[in-house]
Order: C-alpha cells, then sequence, then structure tokens
C-alpha cells in the first residue's frame, strides 16, 4: 500500500500584522507605535535598504528606463519641452539662457520618464515597495517576531492589547479621561498661582 504525504503550506502569522496595519491607519497611533518600536526600525531599515537594490521594482524599471532612452523617447521628449520652453519664454518675452532652458526641459523629461515607467508598471501590477510595508511585511514573519520581542516589548503588547475592539475602547477612554484631568488640574493650579493674590487665602477665602 502506497501512502502520499500532503504537504499543506503553513498559514501566514497575520495576527501583528493585520492590528498594525489598524492602527497605522489612526495618525495618534503612528507616532506612538514608531516610539515603542524604535529600537528595532535601525535594524529593519538597515534590512529595507539592502533588499531594495535586489527588489524586483528597481530592477523592472530601471529596465524600463533604459528602453525608453535606448529608443530615443527621453531625448524626443526633452526636445519637446525645450520647444515649449522657448515659445513660452517668447511669449512672455523673457530673457532665458539656452543652457537654463535645457536643464528644465532634462528635469521635465525625467519626470515625465518616471511617470511613465510607473504607469507601465502598474499595468503589470509591479509596485515600489515602501518601509512601512516592508516593515508589514515583516510583522508575518515569526522569527523577525521573536527577534525583535524584547527590544519593542511596548509595540507587541499595544498590538495585542488593542487587538480586542472591547479593549481597544477602555483604554482609549482611560487615556482621555487622564489627559482631560492632568489638563484640567494643570489649569487650574496655574490661574490660581498666577493670580495676584496669595493662592493658600484664595482657596480657604480668607481675606
Amino acid at each position: 500500500m502506497v501512502t502520499s504525504k500532503i504537504h499543506l503550506k503553513p498559514e501566514k502569522f497575520i495576527f501583528f500584522s493585520t492590528v498594525y496595519q489598524k492602527l497605522m491607519h489612526q495618525k495618534p497611533y503612528q507616532l506612538l507605535l514608531f516610539l515603542f518600536s524604535i529600537l528595532v526600525h535601525p535594524f529593519t531599515y538597515f534590512i529595507y535598504r539592502k533588499r531594495k537594490h535586489s527588489n524586483t521594482y528597481d530592477q523592472a524599471f530601471a529596465l524600463r528606463s533604459q528602453y525608453y532612452i535606448e529608443h530615443g523617447l527621453v531625448a524626443q521628449w526633452q526636445k519637446e519641452f525645450e520647444q515649449q520652453e522657448i515659445a513660452k519664454a517668447t511669449f512672455f518675452k523673457e530673457a532665458v539662457l539656452a543652457s537654463q532652458i535645457q536643464l528644465t526641459a532634462k528635469h521635465l523629461a525625467q519626470r515625465k520618464l518616471q511617470q511613465q515607467v510607473d504607469q507601465d508598471l502598474q499595468k503589470e501590477d509591479i509596485q515600489q515597495l515602501s518601509y512601512a510595508q516592508f516593515f508589514n511585511q515583516q510583522l508575518t514573519n515569526k522569527r523577525f517576531v521573536a527577534l525583535t520581542f524584547l527590544p519593542a516589548v511596548l509595540f507587541y503588547v499595544v498590538l495585542i492589547l488593542f487587538a480586542n475592539p472591547f479593549l481597544q475602547f477602555i483604554i482609549e477612554r482611560i487615556l482621555q479621561s487622564f489627559i482631560v484631568i492632568v489638563g484640567v488640574a494643570t489649569l487650574v493650579f496655574t490661574i490660581l498661582y498666577l493670580s495676584p493674590f496669595d493662592p493658600a487665602r484664595n482657596l480657604l477665602g480668607v481675606e
């Protein structure tokens, strides 16, 4: 009897990634999460920069840009922009140096090249991976979570607590209440101590 083993792909570890992505849509949490994970970011950013050089997007972008350059499209765009700049200077009767016109046209041609290549790559579903997206991807890696748990323990604690909407609601209300209490107390004592009279007499009502 022959038995065949079925190899199932392990499910992605998406718990921290899902919560992180949800919280990052709210601006107050962006700074909080960054501060709590600040010890991890130098290491993660180093890996991001290292992998970026071998990124599929960068390779595809370079190849497509080279294609447009070799086929003379960039040079053609630059000439068109030069003509536009000359026509604009003539219309407004401005004295513009030829070198400045060439520099402006070159800059515009490079910008058009980037936009054109971006559009081409988007059609092929090739997109540039930002650092935020890369960091979010790393949160699906159990090894990354294990290695960075101690340096960013507060970061992971926040994600664990805020994974529960009910706990998130309670924590937010407690923090808001604390901020209001501290703010009101600070304001009251500031007014008392800035008043021209003795604060103790003001509190006791003694004239």
